[in-house]
Parts: C-alpha cells; structure tokens; sequence
C-alpha cells in the first residue's frame, strides 16, 4: 500500500521499493477509464489533474522506454571470441551458406586456417573496407546502362559477303567495292582463318607491310577462287568512337547469331529489380569480352571466420568476336585466413551456350541462373545481417509477406506484435508509423514498430512497449 505522506495522489505503481524517489520521480500519466491519455507529466502536475477531477480514471507512472536492439551498422562485426578462436556461431553459419552455394554448384575452398577461426582486427577493417566498397559500386539499372551506351556508340553492323568478292587495299583495309573498312588484329586472324586458304599466315601477314599484304591477300583469293566458289563470311563492323573510322572487329561464319553483350546484359535489371545488389561490369572494346557481376555483401556478421563467404551474386560473360560462349552461374567470395587478404572467387556454371539460336533462350538461361542465385543468397540473408532484405524474401515467424503493411497486420493478428491496445487501433498507429517513411524491407518492419514513439496519439506506454516488441522481433527473425 502507498504511504500518504510519500505518495499523497496515490499513483498506481509497480515499484516494489516505496521510496519518496522511486513513486514521484519520472513520468506519469492521468488516464482515462478507456485507457486514452488525459495529461503527461510530472508527479506534481499529473496529480494536480488528477485531484482536480474527483479522482476520476486513473493516475499511473510511466514506464521507463525499453530500447530496442539497433539494427548494427552495414559493414560491422561483432566478435565473441579471440582471433583464431574457432566460433560455434562461424562453423554454423558456414555449414548453411555451403549447402545453398554447393547446390549450385560451387565446391567451397579449403581455409588456410581451421574453418571457423575468428578473424583478426585487420580482418574487421577489411571487412569494412569491403562492404564500402560494395556500396560504392553503381546499382545493377547503373551500370547495365554505362556499358549498353558505351557498346552501342560503336554503331555495329554484320555484314555478309563473298569471300571472293574481297579485295584488300594498300592501307591494310578491305572492301567489296563499295566503302572501306580497317581491320582490327583479331578480325585479320580470323578472315585469314574464314577465307581457307591462309593456313598459318597471320604471323607473317601481320608483320608484312600493309602493300605487301594486300596484294598477297588479292592474288591468293583470286587464285583459288574456284575452291572457294559461293563461300560466305559474316564480317562485324563498328565505327570506332575516338576517330569515327568504320573497322572490321571480328570474322565469323554466316551461321553466327549476334547475341551481343549489350543485349545479354540488359536482361540483368529485371531479374534483379527491388533487390539490395550493386553492379560491377568490365568491357573490354578491343577483345569485346565482357564480364558482368551482380553482387550482394554481408552487412552485419557475428564471428567473421575463416571459411566465410562474405561477398558473391551472379557472374555472366561473353564476348562478341566468337571467341566465348556466353555463360552464367553463382560467384563467391571466400575469406581463407585471419585478416580477409587470401580470398578465393567460387565460380560454378549454370549455363552455357555458343552464339546459335534465339535470343529467347539466352533470356531463359540468364533468368533461371538469376532465380537460383537469388533464392540461395536469399536463404542465408538473414546470416548476413540483411534486415535492409525486401520483407518479401525474410521469413518472418515461418511465414513471408509481400508487403510491409500485410507484414505488420499479419503480426499484429498473431499476437507476435502485442501493443496492449485494441486490435484496430494496434494495426492503425503500425501502418501511421509505416506512412510517415515507407519502405519495402524488414527494417521497415521494424521502424514501423518503433516510430509509434513519434506519433501525438500513441501514449507512451504504448511505445515504450513497441520499442521492447521491435526488439524482440529484430532478435527473433535476424537471429
């Protein structure tokens, strides 16, 4: 029972300990009988109200606010052990991330030192370097649109001749009469190749005078023209960007379908659209290879070991001179030692296919490897720290949501977001919290919980008691 002299409003308090500083020191509440807020503030003021009203409702001490675990900082480590302390925590999260790569094929590579040994302070700093160094990195839309604008400022153009209609001019370049074209190093190997009757000339006809090779290259086609009869070649042409000179690139048969990399690689926004991935793309204009990464980071990892995939997404390649396939598959990146220096890249192929068909198998073939790679890196996110992860892909309780605001009801109703309100009023301070700064991830989630602190109408009771809910939730689902 509360002593009079200490407590003369007799507030309604848990303490067990009835001292003068324990009943009227902090926050408190006038309520109504509903439970709705009269006036906030200190004892003396509440209890002011509260006398002046008859003793009417209720006169109750706030809660002190529970703080909700933060979401760590992308690109952290959090350390229960010393370095090369083999980590339970590691060793688990290995066996996992493993399982998902192995099923694409991926064969993970032995660590230098004992799998799961606890990574020094050099190791966390790399680890952070990594992770900004990811973020620095263009978005997939980005970087897919500076290297599609780059190959199409080339202007190309397949052309399919005759070999017995080619000539070669003094200067080197080669014509069928009407317009002239320069010829690249690779395409002179490969027209020498094409034209059948140059087996092991290009040495020679490389280091020749251009003069001399032309009239080489002139009289040997009309000598054997016969032999060649209706032989064609499909000569790929681009104009040059820096001197907008049109030059042969590469040679290749009549049969060759022009799956050209900025093609392939335009198909990579869809099939990443939504998703907390960067873009790191390399062309190269003289071989016209090109390598496209798509790639996810860690943000957050308990026991950074050795043996951890901390990095990896989607590897497709090609080049446009005939001299590759165009394949894709999953890519890893594995730390071996203490300090993240001895790297290993995993790489495995899911498809791969030579330049005949349709476009439309490529997309196929590029698609499903993106949905693999995705539905692997999506089953160990949460190992990764990745409360940034669309809410759609976050197993939440044992189940998905394709919402934030279907994520919240869904909680709500299942008693795992428990306000203490009335079941409509919880759903409508959620979605008012969700309003004022939406999203579509799990920490969106989250904010939505904890931002009921913000809103006039929430008493604070209530959001004190959502900031011990969201907390419960980050551990429960990030765990």
């Amino acid at each position: 029972m509360n002593r009079p002299d200490i407590n003369p409003y007799n507030v309604n308090t848990s303490n067990k300990d009835n001292t003068m500083d324990n009943i009227i020191t902090g926050t408190f509440h006038h309520l109504n009988d509903d439970g709705s807020i009269l006036l906030t503030g200190d004892y003396e003021t509440v209890g002011k109200s509260y006398a002046a009203s008859g003793f009417t409702g209720r006169l109750v001490k706030a809660p002190e606010p529970a703080t909700a675990p933060a979401i760590p900082e992308a690109g952290t480590v959090t350390l229960t052990g010393g370095t090369a302390t083999v980590s339970q925590v590691a060793l688990a999260r290995q066996a996992e991330v493993d399982a998902a790569l192995r099923a694409l094929g991926i064969a993970p590579t032995p660590p230098v030192y004992a799998a799961g040994s606890i990574v020094n302070s050099v190791g966390v700093d790399n680890f952070r370097l990594s992770r900004q160094e990811w973020a620095a990195l263009p978005t997939v839309d980005e970087g897919v649109k500076d290297v599609v604008d780059r190959i199409r400022a080339e202007r190309r153009k397949d052309i399919l001749v005759k070999v017995t209609d080619l000539r070669m001019n003094d200067d080197g370049t080669i014509t069928r009469g009407t317009g002239n074209l320069g010829v690249e190093r690779n395409a002179l190997r490969q027209l020498l190749g094409r034209a059948r009757v140059f087996p092991d000339a290009f040495r020679v006809m490389e280091k020749a005078p251009p003069a001399t090779r032309a009239a080489f290259f002139n009289d040997m086609v009309k000598h054997y023209a016969k032999d060649l009869g209706d032989a064609r070649m499909t000569i790929r042409a681009r104009v040059n960007p820096s001197t907008n000179v049109p030059q042969a690139y590469a040679v290749v048969g009549p049969g060759y379908a022009a799956f050209d990399a900025d093609r392939v690689v335009a198909m990579l926004p869809e099939a990443f659209r939504g998703r907390d991935a960067r873009a790191e793309i390399v062309y190269d204009p003289g071989s016209t290879s090109l390598k496209a990464d798509v790639l996810y980071h860690a943000d957050h990892v308990t026991d950074l070991s050795a043996g951890d995939v901390f990095k990896g997404g989607l590897r497709i390649g090609t080049a446009d001179d005939a001299s590759s396939s165009i394949y894709g598959g999953p890519l890893a990146y594995r730390n071996l030692c203490l300090n993240l220096i001895i790297i290993a890249t995993e790489t495995a192929d899911m498809f791969r296919r030579i330049h005949r068909g349709s476009i439309g198998d490529i997309a196929r073939e590029v698609a499903n490897a993106a949905d693999g790679v995705n539905a692997a890196f999506d089953s160990f996110a949460h190992l990764w720290g990745k409360s940034r992860t669309p809410v759609g892909r976050v197993e939440i309780y044992g189940n998905t949501y394709s919402t934030v605001p279907d994520a919240l009801t869904a909680l709500v109703d299942s008693g795992k977001v428990d306000l203490a309100v009335a079941r409509d009023t919880a759903v409508e301070w959620l979605l008012a919290g969700y309003e004022a700064e939406p999203g579509d991830t799990f920490a969106d989630v989250l904010n939505a919980v904890t931002r009921l602190h913000s809103l006039e109408k929430v008493p604070a009771v209530v959001a004190a008691r959502a900031e011990a809910v969201a907390g419960r939730l980050l551990t429960d689902v990030m765990a």
